[in-house]
């Protein structure tokens, strides 16, 4: 099975970077990761690779912005060239490009944090006193956001584009009850 790995960065720091690395320093013979990234390996991050003598996956990672439409293509081709079987974002992709891709294979979001159910990315207010938010996503938001003074900066035109990103994965990973509960109060079954 070939399963690629689409994050923002391939940095040495943080959950995803490590979730990853971990992954494919135990392989398993029946398995072929690939990385796509939005930003480059930074160098540290190729350097720690090369000392740990990590596969050569981070050598097929490919640098797509997938907002730009060139890139998009790109990244279908890629897809469509390695025969990748499934695809598992760690990170945001448009959600046009979901549906494009799973018109072949399935494409899951790991969810690793609030980034994809909270404009603020936090899921915290502030007002009248701190306390984390027990909301669903939803165009109501926007007025919740000052409110109760969301801590984080935000994006009210994500909102839309946030629900219809939540609809549009085959599946979900989560690591908690917590997170698999707060992704069914966000309308995911």
């Amino acid at each position: 099975m070939k399963v690629l790995h689409y994050i923002y960065d391939v940095n040495f720091q943080g959950g995803v970077f490590n979730y990853i690395y971990f992954l494919i320093k135990s392989p398993s013979p029946d398995l072929k990761f690939y990385v796509i990234s939005e930003k480059k390996i930074c160098p540290e991050s190729r350097e720690i690779l090369s000392r740990e003598s990590v596969p050569d996956v981070f050598d097929d990672v490919v640098n797509v912005n997938a907002s730009d439409n060139e890139n998009a293509v790109n990244l279908i081709d890629f897809i469509n060239r390695q025969k990748i079987d499934i695809v598992v974002c760690h990170h945001f992709l448009p959600a046009i490009i979901i549906k494009k891709i799973r018109e072949k294979i399935p494409v899951l979001y790991f969810l690793h944090n609030f980034s994809l159910t909270c404009i603020s990315k936090l899921k915290l207010l502030s007002y009248p006193v701190l306390r984390s938010c027990k909301k669903k996503l939803d165009w109501k938001c926007r007025f919740y956001y000052n409110l109760y003074r969301c801590l984080g900066r935000t994006n009210f035109k994500k909102i839309e584009t946030m629900e219809d990103m939540l609809k549009s994965f085959s599946g979900y990973i989560v690591t908690s009850e917590f997170m698999k509960n707060h992704l069914i109060q966000n309308g995911v079954r």
